[in-house]
């Protein structure tokens, strides 16, 4: 589970001694001549991994490649001599993680995982939108019930994230060209101040 305090750009990234790369990835190197045996490496990784918020890992040898996978991490030999890099990885969705982790185990302590096909999961969330309308029919603002809304907000957004998650979308990827593609469909010169269809601009 990825830290608050994690990089968010390049400037906090080199108070870490690191980077980011293209896909906003945290990449470190632990040099060779930094460590004096496999175990010394390992807990050096271990130190920084657990000041940010990572699971530990573990691993015997560096006398070959190191690929190792413990939630959004990666660690890979880049140099003879046992310098390894590690890449945190970003993650499909993982900023949600606390959330998909507790909606997964509610799940699978019911056994309802096998309920959730793409199907039924887009008809449920359909069904929690509408008993969302449901809290604003009839009322003005002012007279609805806010803990009603609270919990059927969280409906709809506990179903997205298991549609989400077992299609392996990346919400944030997603969205994100959804509006590259509406700002072409509503251009600011034609669509400013109003709620016109794209194809009647």
């Amino acid at each position: 589970m990825i830290s608050i305090h994690f990089p968010r750009n390049d400037k906090e990234a080199s108070a870490y001694n690191g980077f980011l790369d293209r896909e906003g990835n945290f990449n470190k190197l632990f040099l060779a001549e930094e460590f004096g045996s496999v175990l010394n490496l390992e807990s050096g990784i271990n130190q920084f991994l657990n000041e940010n918020a990572y699971k530990s890992v573990s691993f015997g040898s560096i006398d070959e490649t190191i690929i190792l996978e413990n939630d959004v991490l990666s660690l890979s030999r880049v140099e003879i001599k046992a310098s390894v890099l590690l890449v945190i990885y970003r993650g499909i969705n993982s900023s949600l993680n606390p959330i998909i982790e507790a909606l997964e185990v509610f799940r699978e302590e019911r056994d309802w995982k096998q309920f959730h096909n793409p199907k039924d999961l887009s008809m449920a969330l359909s069904i929690e939108a509408s008993e969302l309308l449901e809290c604003f029919l009839w009322k003005d603002i002012s007279t609805t019930n806010k803990d009603q809304i609270n919990e059927e907000v969280a409906d709809v957004f506990s179903y997205l994230l298991y549609i989400a998650t077992d299609l392996g979308i990346d919400l944030e990827s997603v969205t994100l060209e959804k509006i590259k593609i509406n700002s072409k469909k509503y251009p600011i010169s034609k669509s400013k101040g109003v709620n016109t269809k794209y194809n009647k601009l």
